[in-house]
């Protein structure tokens, strides 16, 4: 079985920069480094929001995280959940269902 040049393509390339990447995922928009550095942000950012009044309100939320790719902020939640369009969630539910054997 012989690859594609697309396969082919796909697989022998970095993911960062990449367009094609993007699509397949969209977590992919940013390299390595910029996740890191969005997590040094968030860090600093939160610990000097604590240093402030609102922080000290009972019940306060930080919210000034940044917007990862391929994320969606839920406030009722308070959690990050990865996108999917409607096309996606169509064929993720059209999939076949397997059950799980106990060994």
């Amino acid at each position: 079985m012989g690859l594609t040049p697309t396969s082919y393509g796909l697989a022998n390339c970095p993911p960062t920069g990449r367009p094609h990447w993007q699509k397949l995922n969209p977590r992919l928009a940013w390299d390595d480094q910029t996740y890191l550095l969005a997590d040094i942000r968030d860090s600093l950012a939160f610990l000097a929001w604590t240093k402030t009044k609102e922080a000290s309100r009972k019940g306060a939320r930080w919210r000034g995280q940044l917007q990862r790719p391929g994320t969606v902020r839920h406030e009722a939640t308070g959690g990050e959940v990865m996108a999917m369009d409607d096309e996606q969630l169509a064929a993720y539910l059209a999939a076949p269902r397997t059950t799980i054997r106990e060994a």
